[in-house]
């Protein structure tokens, strides 16, 4: 009996060892495709408030970003495929479109990929710059990620990156999974 209680106490403290982590796993699996977000972005002197869909990376289609605001791209609708090409459609005309047209579309896209691969692993939390959330970074390279989320419900609030050269800034409204009720792909692509 003297020897099953250090083995015992061994196994429990092992078992807690493994599965520590640093508490962000619920703020990653919010954002795990698939997931409907609605956000106001501010990229540089744009801002935009656009409805963003992450589908499962065996799609073709991952991403879809369509704008709602400001009325002079409302509607505008960009989708990256598996391939890693955007396509766009505005008032039913299609057209491919270069990594340099749409620097909003990719580095979010980007962003919150980089988010969803690193937070779990890389993220670090950080003392909040305000009481009301939790805050985490992320250091990639020469780049920074600041998340802030709610700790209780482990919704992201908001992302900034410093990260590819740019000053990004994603302030999240909205988030959902997608579910075959609300599922709303709409493949520009297929005939």
């Amino acid at each position: 009996m003297k020897r099953i209680v250090p083995i015992l106490v061994l196994v429990l403290l092992l078992s807690s060892c493994a599965g520590a982590s640093n508490g962000l796993d619920s703020v990653v699996s919010a954002i795990a495709p698939p997931v409907r977000m609605v956000a106001v972005i501010t990229y540089g002197g744009f801002t935009s408030q656009a409805e963003i869909c992450f589908y499962s990376p065996d799609s073709e289609i991952i991403m879809t970003t369509e704008f709602l605001q400001p009325e002079e791209i409302g509607g505008l609708l960009v989708e990256r495929h598996s391939d890693m090409k955007l396509y766009a459609s505005y008032d039913g005309l299609l057209s491919e479109l270069s990594e340099e047209a749409l620097n909003v579309v990719t580095l979010t896209n980007d962003i919150l990929q980089a988010v969803r691969d690193n937070l779990e692993t890389l993220g670090e939390r950080v003392e909040p710059d305000d009481e009301r959330y939790a805050q985490a970074q992320i250091v990639l390279g020469s780049g920074t990620i600041t998340v802030y989320y709610d700790e209780a419900t482990g919704t992201i609030l908001r992302i900034n990156s410093d990260m590819f050269a740019s000053q990004l800034k994603i302030d999240i409204i909205e988030t959902e999974k997608i579910t075959a009720s609300n599922q709303n792909v709409s493949a520009l692509t297929s005939g």
